[in-house]
């Protein structure tokens, strides 16, 4: 997105996003409020023409009712308006996503699936990691005939989540050192990860703090408890060793956590050292 100097402009466009997806009537015309606002206070505010040119279509497709300037209640002129709006969108800002994607659902619902074919590809290149669009641009794939690439899109989509997964598992590892459950929660979140750590896909660093994981859970058991956390431990470090074809030296892998508080940085490197890493 171009940068947008007039806060008032983005934070009148922001508003209108949170709406989204619109529920009610009130919604609707609150939305579109917000995004006239945006764009008379911005002239050349791409997204905000953008974004009404979707609520148009929006509101067409769910049967709202729509103010005059979005066409009021004939059908063709609020696609002549919607295509009008979004198409002066991409113009204004055509290296945003959020353009060509408002674009491409447009055309999609106003008889011309080849541009909003283009638009979407164009969209995703320009952003592959934004959930919502890959699932619309999987909606317009299905009505284009392509459920293959559609069913690819949304795993794609799934996936994204699982960045999520392991940074809420990096922060209660942390949080372990004062209660030690929070291991347990740790591990619950990471076997949520669409990609398991040692599949190949997911990233090979989550097989570190796995082993980290355990190593801490064996050094809390006794007996046979900790015997199986331990053996988990060496599995996974080994693991990593394995898929990387390198060990990471204990050293290397403390100079690339930027701790800021020594406190964790032990706890980091306890977890490390008792997993066997060197």
């Amino acid at each position: 997105m171009a940068a947008i100097e007039d806060c008032a402009a983005y934070d009148a466009w922001k508003a209108g996003t949170r709406l989204f997806p619109i529920m009610s009537q009130a919604d609707l015309d609150t939305a579109v409020g917000h995004f006239e606002a945006a764009r008379n206070l911005k002239r050349k505010f791409a997204r905000a023409r953008g974004w009404l040119a979707y609520c148009a279509i929006t509101g067409l497709i769910d049967d709202w009712k729509l103010p005059k300037s979005l066409g009021g209640s004939v059908e063709k002129d609020i696609k002549a308006k919607a295509r009008k709006l979004s198409k002066r969108a991409v113009e204004l800002d055509p290296c945003d996503f959020d353009t060509h994607w408002a674009r491409g659902f447009v055309l999609l619902h106003t008889g011309d699936p080849a541009g909003a074919a283009k638009h979407f590809d164009t969209a995703r290149r320009l952003n592959y990691d934004n959930r919502e669009l890959l699932t619309e641009n999987a909606d317009e794939r299905v009505y284009a005939g392509d459920p293959d690439k559609a069913i690819d899109l949304i795993m794609r989509a799934r996936s994204i989540p699982d960045w999520q997964c392991w940074v809420l598992a990096w922060a209660y590892y942390f949080k372990a050192s004062s209660d030690p459950k929070f291991y347990n929660d740790a591990l619950a979140e990471l076997k949520q990860l669409k990609d398991q750590p040692g599949s190949g896909k997911a990233p090979a660093e989550i097989l570190i703090l796995l082993s980290a994981i355990h190593a801490q859970k064996a050094t809390l058991s006794s007996g046979r408890a900790a015997t199986i956390a331990n053996n988990k431990a060496n599995d996974h470090r080994k693991n990593y060793q394995k898929i990387t074809g390198k060990n990471r030296p204990l050293k290397e892998l403390e100079n690339t956590n930027p701790f800021a508080d020594a406190r964790d940085k032990k706890h980091w490197l306890d977890g490390l050292t008792a997993a066997g890493w060197t």
